[in-house]
């Protein structure tokens, strides 16, 4: 059967997917799925007319009544012939279409806002662990106790001795304290090799900016969106939700039912040189994220998803084979990676560009130090401060003495 010469194409007004040149022209395209779809009517030798969506659902979804919309929407309802949008081969939509061959498998993870710089006073206790710190604190609050009780013990021999000379009495061979020299050489050896530890750790631990911590996988964001922490940003018409419900992981399933009912749209374009903003993250295609925001953004190495894309065709489309053949045949020839490649490149030189490039290890100067010496000097005025009450309490407790006198 002859290919058909013009076909009716559905497409998602979605950056980096496709890009119009010209609002007016929208068959003027350019962009990933843009340039496939003008290499595949090449090869194909068809025309073709771009058509969008009006109901603003982008790439579509099942709603409550079972109506389709988006483009999945047109492609249900025959309104086009087929949609090349990056969509992912589910088993819902084998029933409203027909698909392709799966032509790229698309990874779905999370994305964020980098974290910010730690406060420069955290450079104090930064070298240590939590745990170190509080085994540092129980041995040295510990060993002057030990201390205590036994030069408590140690006065009391001694007054025992003083009786005993007094009396008459034979005097006891005193024996050496052998507990108070291991106690000492301890505590001695401890604060030097303490000191030492510390210092060297603290000045690498300056030259390198710290940052906060930052959601790394799918298990540390369930709580937090379930807790509504966090706020979740999703791509209109995305149906990961959907199948996160399905999954045999509890936390994927309460991902899915909180991001299924609690989301704000994301538009790509508009978060482009922008932050997501405090507490928000955006579930969707790590490709995607990684043309748009570089290293701009935190993007997860958690997978939630791994699926296929295909090109829907409507029910009955005659030639399927024949387009998935050709299909292959571009992306077997890295065509569709260099249309890829072609996107990112151009933002990745505007990325590069906006960013204030500096070294991951640089010099000591006053700004690294400066923790250190806020810390000191509050050091300083807390001690000035126990100073002047120590005096003041003093002359208070002695003024009833100085009137007694005088009386």
């Amino acid at each position: 059967m002859e290919f058909p010469k013009h076909l009716k194409v559905a497409a998602v007004n979605v950056w980096p997917y496709y890009i119009f040149k010209d609002p007016k022209n929208i068959s003027d395209i350019s962009g990933i799925e843009g340039e496939l779809l003008k290499v595949l009517a090449e090869r194909l030798n068809f025309r073709y007319t771009v058509l969008l969506p009006t109901d603003g659902q982008q790439f579509g979804f099942k709603d409550a009544s079972g109506t389709w919309t988006g483009v999945k929407g047109m492609v249900a309802r025959g309104e086009v012939d087929l949609t090349v949008s990056h969509l992912g081969i589910t088993e819902e939509v084998f029933k409203i279409a027909e698909m392709s061959a799966p032509y790229y498998a698309d990874y779905k993870t999370f994305a964020s806002d980098l974290p910010r710089p730690l406060p420069k006073y955290t450079v104090l206790i930064r070298p240590f662990s939590v745990y170190v710190w509080i085994a540092i604190v129980v041995c040295f609050t510990l060993i002057p106790f030990i201390f205590h009780c036994l030069t408590a013990r140690r006065q009391r021999d001694f007054g025992n001795h003083s009786n005993e000379k007094e009396h008459d009495r034979p005097k006891k061979q005193k024996a050496p304290n052998t507990a108070m020299g291991i106690l000492d050489g301890f505590l001695l050896v401890s604060d030097t090799l303490l000191r030492f530890i510390y210092t060297s750790v603290i000045l690498s631990v300056l030259t390198v900016e710290r940052k906060g911590n930052v959601i790394r996988t799918a298990e540390e964001l369930a709580p937090l969106l379930k807790s509504r922490k966090y706020k979740c940003m999703l791509l209109k018409g995305n149906t990961i939700a959907n199948f996160l419900m399905g999954s045999n992981l509890e936390y994927l399933r309460t991902i899915g039912s909180v991001i299924k009912n609690y989301n704000d749209p994301y538009v790509p374009a508009e978060y482009q040189m922008k932050p997501f903003g405090d507490k928000r993250v955006v579930v969707g295609s790590k490709t995607l994220f990684q043309i748009m925001h570089g290293p701009t953004k935190f993007i997860s190495d958690d997978l939630m998803d791994v699926a296929s894309t295909a090109v829907f065709l409507k029910k009955g489309f005659c030639c399927v084979d024949r387009f998935s053949t050709v299909l292959l045949r571009i992306v077997s020839a890295g065509l569709y990676e260099k249309f890829i490649r072609d996107v990112a490149f151009p933002q990745e030189v505007r990325i590069s560009s906006s960013l204030v490039h500096t070294d991951a290890v640089t010099k000591l100067n006053m700004n690294a130090l400066s923790g250190i010496f806020f810390v000191l000097c509050m050091g300083y005025i807390s001690s000035l401060v126990l100073l002047l009450l120590e005096i003041a309490h003093d002359r208070w407790r002695r003024k009833p003495k100085i009137r007694k006198l005088k009386q």
